[in-house]
């Protein structure tokens, strides 16, 4: 009787176990992420935006997400806008040719608008 109970307690172990696993993986789902933010550069609002989308495999709320945050911030002061100071710079979706009919549909609706500057940033989650 105690192989009975210690057999089944093994397999409610690993089953729990395995189920933690599956979990656990979730959180490094695939991400598409995009610079679309606006600047006050040259005293006119300008929206800046990536031309297509990069793959980031980190999750959204690791702190590896917010070093890329920083870094893609750093890049717009850089090359972009010397006093950027944006809340978020980067779009992200889990669904690629979703991200670029977003980055698309962001740049016509732009076109009658206020100035587009169009940018190539890829950057990795490290």
């Amino acid at each position: 009787m105690k192989k009975i109970i210690i057999t089944a307690l093994f397999l409610s172990l690993s089953g729990i176990a395995s189920h933690a696993q599956e979990t656990t993986d979730n959180t490094n789902d695939i991400w598409y992420a995009w610079i679309d933010t606006t600047t006050g550069a040259e005293g006119k609002t300008s929206r800046i935006l990536s031309k297509q989308a990069f793959e980031i495999s980190c999750c959204v709320k690791s702190p590896k997400y917010r070093r890329l945050l920083k870094k893609t911030e750093k890049w717009i002061q850089k090359n972009v806008d010397k006093n950027y100071k944006g809340e978020s710079p980067l779009n992200k979706i889990q669904d690629a040719n979703l991200a670029a009919a977003m980055i698309k549909e962001a740049s016509e609706q732009n076109a009658g608008g206020s100035k587009l500057i169009l940018v190539e940033f890829r950057e990795k989650c490290n």
